[in-house]
């Protein structure tokens, strides 16, 4: 096919300019709907193509009704730069955008009549023309070259599966050596057949043989990304692929001897220098080593040696290397941990382990967080809205509790009354708790929060506290208007009983003043008139006191 450049067109180009062969396979994927897009924006188009049992992935940019740029993840497109599933995808746009076109007539040759004279060409070779034919497009065209290795990988002997990747993307010798964009498409393009053989190998539930092709794939992809400065997206899309069915066959291999071999390898994977934990997929593949308790000292001396290593310039990995390694001491040592860093970090671990928080061991990590380490209101309660914790330990009861009065949130107290069977029991051990601050403001926050206002009017009377009826009054006094009456009678009869003059005067008018501003004027005119009957002789109170 020759080259063919698209950019700038307009969307009713397309039928016009496509050569024959290619038109026909264009048109044969669009009109099987096997288009499947969103819209990201205004002009990039995200779109899944099937071509048989495949799906591609197909990227295209608009500016306006025409095309600016475009990708797609299949090895023709690699090859020549266009492809069917661009094609296709740009008729699917146009239809979506709908952009006036003129009809244009079906090419004369149909994909059948096409096919029909291809098939009679091929079967009129000998197999000594065939060898020839095939020999001379290897040798002009590497990316059939290596479509011919990949196929007939099954028939390959170790050594020369081996060679066959390693020649694909040879390990450089030189440090400073760059990635040319040869190499890494011929890589990218080895990786997308081998894939298909690593199919046939699960189909056939040949998890051995899957595995070590997967294995090598990824070995090799994770040195590739080393080798990056900056990270191609159709790589990228490729590498992330290969994790993820590393993970899925990882999980569905059963066979003792398989099972500590890949965890091993899996290990040594981890554990090589170029590898980094920036994506979902390859903090599942730690946290699948972490399941598996046999293998924790081998892990925690590979987080030790990674972690002392210079990795500060990636911190998401040094981060959750931490998470990880907290998670593998017990819970003395993690406590010590939690101590000693800084609330910053804390938060940063935290987030990671919500994120795992169905993981053995990460509801235990939190549960640790949030009684060592000094947590503001929102990640005190995401750890307590995102984790079934359990709440007969005492110093998470007293946790609660502390967090309840440092962010006066009655979410803590809600959450100890929802996870306890005697709420009488909580009840007493709460205010156990509160009585050794000798403060009965800290009483009275935890009445009022959970309801309990005769507690807290008894309490209110017991101290005799003006600023602490003053503080808590508002909260009481929609129901208890009555309560609050005597009690506000009480305590100024008390304070005027005692001082005289303009100090007795300001007393009266602030109290005045902060009942009326609350709305509880009702209160301010019963308070008078008690003040007016007791002390009616005191003309140091002047009748707008009274």
């Amino acid at each position: 096919m020759e080259k063919l450049q698209l950019q700038g067109k307009s969307l009713d180009f397309i039928e016009k300019d496509l050569p024959e062969e290619l038109i026909l396979a264009t048109e044969d994927l669009y009109e099987s709907n096997s288009i499947h897009g969103e819209t990201i924006g205004k002009s990039n188009w995200s779109l899944t193509v099937q071509d048989n049992s495949f799906h591609y992935q197909v990227e295209v940019q608009m500016k306006s009704n025409k095309v600016d740029n475009y990708t797609c993840n299949c090895t023709t497109y690699l090859r020549d730069g266009i492809c069917p599933h661009v094609a296709a995808s740009l008729l699917y746009v146009r239809q979506k955008k709908d952009v006036p076109h003129e009809p244009v007539k079906k090419q004369s040759l149909k994909r059948s009549q096409f096919q029909n004279k291809l098939n009679e060409v091929i079967k009129s070779m000998d197999q000594s023309e065939m060898v020839s034919l095939i020999s001379d497009l290897a040798r002009k065209d590497p990316v059939i070259k290596l479509t011919l290795y990949a196929r007939r990988y099954p028939q390959l002997c170790e050594s020369e599966r081996k060679l066959l990747i390693e020649r694909t993307f040879p390990t450089f010798s030189r440090v400073d050596q760059k990635v040319s964009s040869k190499m890494l498409n011929q890589f990218i393009t080895l990786a997308e057949e081998l894939k298909v053989q690593l199919a046939n190998f699960i189909l056939h539930e040949d998890y051995l043989e899957a595995y070590h092709l997967l294995l090598s794939l990824l070995q090799k992809s994770y040195y590739v990304k080393s080798k990056l400065k900056t990270l191609n997206k159709k790589y990228l899309e490729n590498h992330q692929s290969l994790v993820e069915a590393y993970i899925e066959l990882l999980d569905q291999i059963e066979a003792p001897d398989l099972r500590d071999t890949s965890t091993t390898n899996t290990i040594d994977l981890l554990g090589s220098s170029y590898i980094s934990v920036n994506q979902a997929y390859e903090e599942r593949m730690w946290m699948q080593l972490y399941e598996r308790p046999e293998y924790h000292n081998l892990l925690r001396e590979i987080i030790g040696k990674k972690l002392k290593s210079n990795i500060e310039s990636d911190a998401e990995t040094a981060n959750f290397l931490k998470y990880v390694q907290l998670l593998l001491l017990d819970e003395s040592g993690r406590q010590k941990e939690i101590k000693l860093l800084d609330q910053q970090m804390c938060y940063q671990l935290i987030q990671i382990a919500l994120r795992h928080s169905s993981s053995n061991g990460s509801a235990s990590l939190l549960k640790d967080f949030l009684i060592n380490a000094p947590l503001n209101n929102f990640v005190a309660k995401q750890i307590i809205k995102k984790v079934n914790l359990n709440t007969t330990d005492e110093k998470l009861e007293k946790k609660m509790v502390n967090l309840f009065l440092t962010h006066k949130d009655k979410t803590y107290l809600e959450f100890l009354e929802d996870n306890v069977n005697n709420t009488d029991e909580l009840n007493s051990k709460i205010e156990g708790m509160l009585a050794e601050y000798d403060d009965p403001e800290y009483l009275l926050q935890y009445y009022v929060a959970s309801g309990q206002a005769t507690k807290a009017i008894d309490t209110i009377n017991q101290n005799r506290d003006i600023d602490l009826l003053m503080k808590f009054d508002r909260a009481l006094v929609k129901n208890h208007k009555k309560e609050l009456t005597q009690l506000y009678k009480d305590i100024c009869t008390d304070y005027v009983e005692s001082h005289f003059g303009n100090p007795a005067r300001e007393f009266l008018l602030s109290v005045y003043q902060h009942l009326t501003a609350i709305g509880a004027e009702t209160i301010v005119r019963k308070l008078q008139d008690h003040i007016k009957e007791v002390y009616r002789n005191r003309r140091s109170l002047k009748k707008e006191l009274m």
